[in-house]
């Protein structure tokens, strides 16, 4: 599909110009007068139809202040259909041909992220308040709501954190080596910008003991956490 008319980006939406519209339009109104006319008489709405700025023009003697607008969609196509001409019906079409395309786009991109968290899931074994993580950066683009916060199965902290508490006398080194002899922890790894880096994972079998959690800082890894009441139970069964 050519290119008619220009459809950029302005404060995150699809817009598109109007002084572009009005040209490829042909009308013979002067510009100003044609769009004030046009909000005034069909309604539109400043900051949900369009937004209007104002953009400085160079010219040979010094500079003008012209006053733009970029319009959603939806009214340039309105704008188009009211036209009443060939050019209004092109546009028209044109607009919803775009948005057409950019829905599809918009699916598939979806479809392959969640495709992609559910292999996540299922890889790292990631805890309900992991996934809930990842689901929330996916959703929040296409407005999907979702849950704040999911409950854990139990209070749960880090190695180090509970090693300290129980006063075990055990390094966090010798703690995952012993957990990964008996299988309740595994390495995975993630490519870097110039080397793999390997990072720790509660296998299946050990997520009866605590859950991957997605830190805040790094969400392209996942962090052990053990659940405290299950603590000492995990430590008789490494010992």
């Amino acid at each position: 599909m050519d290119e008619l008319i220009k459809i950029t980006e302005h404060d995150g939406k699809r817009a598109v110009n109007a002084r572009e519209l009005h040209q490829f339009l042909e009308n013979k109104r002067q510009f100003a007068n044609w769009i004030e006319q046009r909000i005034e008489q069909y309604g539109f709405v400043e900051n949900q139809d369009y937004c209007s700025f104002n953009k400085i023009v160079k010219r040979e003697t010094g500079a003008t202040t012209c006053k733009e607008y970029a319009l959603s969609l939806d009214m340039a196509k309105e704008l188009s259909m009211v036209e009443n001409n060939e050019k209004g019906r092109l546009a028209r079409k044109y607009f919803i041909e775009c948005e057409k395309k950019a829905n599809t786009h918009a699916l598939d991109d979806f479809d392959k992220k969640l495709k992609t968290a559910s292999w996540l899931a299922s890889y790292l074994n990631l805890s309900d308040a992991s996934k809930l993580l990842i689901a929330q950066a996916i959703a929040k683009p296409f407005g999907l709501p979702l849950p704040e916060y999911v409950s854990s199965k139990g209070v749960h902290h880090s190695a180090s954190e509970l090693l300290k508490k129980h006063s075990m006398g055990m390094s966090v080194v010798k703690f995952n080596e012993k957990l990964m002899e008996k299988g309740y922890l595994v390495e995975a790894t993630r490519k870097g910008t110039s080397k793999l880096h390997k990072f720790k994972v509660i296998s299946g079998k050990g997520l009866e003991f605590g859950e991957n959690v997605v830190p805040a800082k790094n969400q392209n890894e996942t962090q052990p956490h053990w659940y405290d009441e299950k603590f000492e139970e995990l430590i008789n069964i490494i010992n």
